[in-house]
């Protein structure tokens, strides 16, 4: 029996029983023949070996171009993905800057803490040097005193070696003279060389007793002022 039910081409029907079947099934449903039948008469098609082989051809395609049926745009939401991936790794780095910059802050803190504990240290080993004989109430105000003596003491000494100093140049010059009147006429530029060399030593002698004086807070021509402030008080 041939049947005239036409939808996409003609459609075969070998038997009532088989049509009846047919429709009552599943759409995918198959003939004993391996005919294909649509849920709905009107609805029937006939696939072909040729369409079939299109079909696959294009389904090809479109998984090589990376889309699945349907899906026309597979390749730009790769790429959006891409750039969520991109965007993401960007976050972690400035994350793991940030932590860097925290871990920095805590290594500076601890070096100011270090700084702080030192200048500490150093104000109180000062604190115990100044009060050199002051532990356990004894000997209050001592140190000071000690402190002026050793001073006075130092410039006595420095006195001293000025003196010495003065009795060295003297004796030199002495000796120079004694020389020279020896020597007599016929050395003239010796002698005024000689003369320009002690006369810059006496200079720097003078400069070197003129920074000491400065130094210790005294002008020039007052020798003992800081003793007879002390023996004043």
């Amino acid at each position: 029996m041939r049947g005239g039910y036409r939808a996409r081409g003609p459609v075969r029907i070998d038997s009532v029983h088989s049509l009846v079947a047919s429709l009552r099934s599943a759409p995918r449903s198959r003939t004993s023949k391996g005919r294909r039948f649509a849920p709905a008469p009107w609805r029937a098609t006939n696939y072909t070996k040729k369409e079939k082989g299109r079909e696959k051809k294009k389904e090809k395609e479109r998984k090589r171009e990376g889309k699945r049926k349907g899906k026309g745009k597979g390749k730009e939401k790769e790429k959006e993905k891409e750039k969520e991936k991109e965007k993401e790794k960007e976050k972690e780095k400035e994350k793991e800057k940030e932590k860097e910059k925290e871990k920095e802050k805590e290594k500076e803190k601890e070096r100011e803490r270090e700084r702080k504990r030192k200048r500490k240290r150093k104000r109180k080993r000062k604190r115990k040097g100044k009060s050199e004989g002051k532990r356990n109430g004894k000997g209050k105000g001592k140190g000071k005193e000690r402190e002026r003596e050793r001073e006075r003491e130092r410039e006595r000494e420095r006195e001293r070696e000025r003196e010495r100093e003065r009795e060295r140049e003297r004796k030199g010059k002495e000796k120079e003279k004694g020389k020279e009147k020896e020597k007599g006429k016929g050395k003239g530029k010796e002698k005024k060389i000689e003369i320009k060399r002690k006369s810059k030593r006496k200079k720097k002698r003078k400069k070197k007793r003129e920074r000491e004086r400065k130094r210790k807070g005294k002008r020039k021509g007052k020798g003992k002022g800081k003793e007879k402030k002390e023996k004043r008080k």
